[in-house]
C-alpha cells in the first residue's frame, strides 16, 4: 500500500488560544471604559422603570385579542376557550417582561464588550444603583460616569 499524502491542518491550540487569552472573550469590568458603564447602568434602570409599562401592553395585547376573537369567531365555545386561554396566559406576562428586559440588557452589555459574568454582574449591581443616583440628585449634585462606574466596580 503507497502511503497517503498528508493533509493540511490546523492545529487546535492556535485556534484556543485566542479565547484563552482573553482576544475573543469580554471584558471584566474593571477593564471597560467607564462611560460605557454608566451608559449600561442608566439602560438597565430605564428597563426597570418601564417593566410596568411592558406588561402593561402586554396586557392590552391580550385583551384586544379576545376582542378580535369575539368578533371574527360565531362560536361562543371558541370565544370562551380563547378568553380562558388568554386570561391565563397573562400571568406570565410579568416574568415574560422581565425575561425580555434581562435579554436586552445583557445583548448591549455583551455588544459593548463586556464577557458574560461581567454582564450579569452589572445587570445586579445597576438595580441597587438606582437609590443611590436618587439619593445624590436629590441632594442637587450630579453624578458622572466615572462615579457611577466606581459605585459599581466597587460593589
Amino acid at each position: 500500500m503507497a502511503d497517503l499524502p498528508a493533509l493540511p491542518s490546523s492545529s487546535v491550540a492556535a485556534f484556543t488560544t485566542g479565547f484563552a487569552s482573553g482576544r475573543w472573550a469580554g471584558r471584566d469590568l474593571a477593564d471597560v471604559d467607564d462611560h460605557v458603564i454608566a451608559a449600561l447602568v442608566h439602560l438597565r434602570l430605564r428597563l426597570e422603570r418601564s417593566l410596568g409599562w411592558w406588561v402593561f401592553g402586554g396586557v392590552l395585547a391580550a385583551l384586544a385579542s379576545v376582542v378580535v376573537v369575539g368578533i371574527a369567531v360565531d362560536s361562543r365555545l371558541t370565544f370562551g376557550a380563547w378568553a380562558a386561554a388568554v386570561a391565563s396566559g397573562t400571568v406570565g406576562l410579568g416574568v415574560a417582561a422581565s425575561w425580555l428586559q434581562s435579554v436586552t440588557f445583557r445583548r448591549a452589555a455583551l455588544q459593548a464588550g463586556l464577557s458574560a459574568a461581567a454582564a450579569e454582574q452589572l445587570f445586579l449591581v445597576a438595580a441597587d444603583t438606582d437609590h443611590w443616583l436618587a439619593v445624590i440628585e436629590h441632594c442637587g449634585l450630579t453624578v458622572t460616569a466615572g462615579e457611577v462606574a466606581s459605585f459599581v466596580r466597587q460593589h
